[in-house]
């Protein structure tokens, strides 16, 4: 997540979407005064050591802390680490109820979207505890929630909120379009294009629709839950 005075946007970011990618690409065009989140450790030392910037104005001072202390920073405190203002994946409701009003209504609101049905897929193949997965389908029916789970980041309750939405699909166009709005950002797309992070892993050969099939539950489940991506985007199953 990144708040940009300095270009006056928000980055909220999703789940599996190249999100830290694409704030690392961001990294040398923020201000001094703009709030980043720290990515991880492996993502943040290549950040540091070749931009020379990083986690930046995310820190909660002591009046913060015990004016707002969350569940989240009780855990961090546990583990010895500083609590912070922001989660890298924080919700566009929580950012609005922590931001100024006015910067909330002013600052444009960048996100990225991705096929609801691909998203699902690399969602159960990336899977950083190493442990060992049920069948696609049952940990699909066990994290049933995860089909939606990026509409934190457009929505507030029911109200649309992101000014502009980067199909994960056609990143380069998405990025351009976001320059010619934001000329601050001028050479993103290019930077965007050098960064590696989180590849998939998913195997190269996988056909996504054979994932679901037999699975008509799974299916409707996709089209109940993900109708934004599906009736506002026009999103499809792939083959």
């Amino acid at each position: 997540m990144i708040v940009s005075h300095k270009h006056k946007f928000i980055f909220m970011r999703p789940f599996k979407v190249a999100g830290t990618s694409l704030e690392y690409a961001m990294t040398p065009f923020l201000g001094a005064d703009d709030i980043v989140c720290r990515l991880g450790k492996d993502e943040e030392k290549k950040r540091k050591s070749e931009f020379g910037l990083g986690e930046r104005n995310n820190r909660k001072n002591i009046k913060q802390i015990f004016s707002d202390l969350t569940k989240r920073d009780r855990s961090r405190m546990l583990k010895f680490r500083w609590p912070e203002k922001f989660d890298g994946h924080c919700s566009a409701k929580y950012l609005s109820k922590r931001l100024e009003p006015e910067l909330w209504l002013e600052y444009k609101k960048v996100s990225v979207v991705r096929n609801p049905w691909t998203f699902l897929v690399s969602f159960y193949f990336w899977n950083p505890s190493g442990k060992k997965r049920p069948p696609f389908q049952t940990w699909c029916r066990e994290n049933i929630h995860l089909i939606n789970a990026n509409h934190q980041h457009y929505f507030i309750e029911k109200n649309y909120i992101v000014d502009h939405l980067i199909r994960f699909e056609d990143f380069p166009s998405g990025l351009h379009s976001l320059e010619r709005q934001i000329p601050g950002l001028k050479g993103l797309s290019e930077l965007f294009a050098k960064a590696n992070f989180k590849t998939e892993h998913r195997p190269k050969d996988l056909s996504i629709s054979e994932m679901f099939e037999g699975g008509d539950w799974l299916k409707n489940a996709v089209l109940e839950q993900a109708s934004f991506e599906i009736d506002r985007l026009s999103y499809s199953m792939p083959d």
